[in-house]
């Protein structure tokens, strides 16, 4: 092999090692960018709107009741092209222990929307409570979400509340003082958080 040969082969060798050598370098540097952009996620706990609700307490509005309020909420909801709310047994759970403490006024509870009704008739069909609800929706702002002075317009925003996907209902026709039936309803996630209903 001539020494001008030599060369040329040196040279050549020398060219692949250069080029080896940069692949290798821009592989890496590829690797490490992407191991840079890779986004450490933390675990959050569930909103209270996804969390599993204990569904140990049955509500006692019948199958048939059950049906027929989430029907008129839903075709109250439909009216304003709004998506149907979904019956949900930790919800009617949750309602139906506090119909059955019997007490008329709303739980502490800010993860879950609520509307109560009542009624010293003993046999009150459940018809009538989601309608006397809608009886609000007079009172109701849409432009700014609030009630109109001295009147009471809640019960008829939750009901129409977008951001609520499901409800679910209990009631207590065993009390003996004023009132003898005790209408729950719980809303998750929860409405009248502030701004218009829809």
């Amino acid at each position: 092999m001539t020494s001008t040969s030599f060369q040329r082969y040196a040279a050549c060798f020398a060219v692949i090692i250069a080029a080896m050598m940069l692949i290798s370098a821009t592989a890496l540097g590829q690797s490490r960018g992407k191991a840079k952009r890779v986004k450490v996620v933390k675990e959050r706990e569930p909103k209270a709107a996804m969390r599993t609700r204990d569904c140990s307490v049955e509500s006692e509005l019948t199958s048939t009741e059950q049906a027929a309020i989430l029907a008129d909420h839903n075709k109250a909801r439909m009216a304003l092209k709004l998506p149907p709310l979904k019956w949900d047994c930790g919800l009617a759970s949750m309602a139906q222990s506090w119909a059955n403490a019997g007490k008329f006024r709303h739980r502490d509870d800010p993860s879950v929307g609520e509307n109560l009704f009542v009624s010293n008739n003993a046999s009150e069909p459940i018809s009538t409570v989601v309608p006397d609800w809608l009886d609000e929706k007079p009172n109701y702002d849409a432009k700014s979400g609030d009630c109109l002075p001295d009147t009471v317009c809640t019960h008829y925003s939750q009901i129409m509340w977008r951001e609520t996907t499901s409800v679910g209902c209990g009631i207590n026709r065993h009390l003996t003082d004023k009132w003898l039936v005790f209408v729950v309803c719980n809303y998750s996630p929860a409405g009248n958080t502030g701004g218009p209903a829809y």
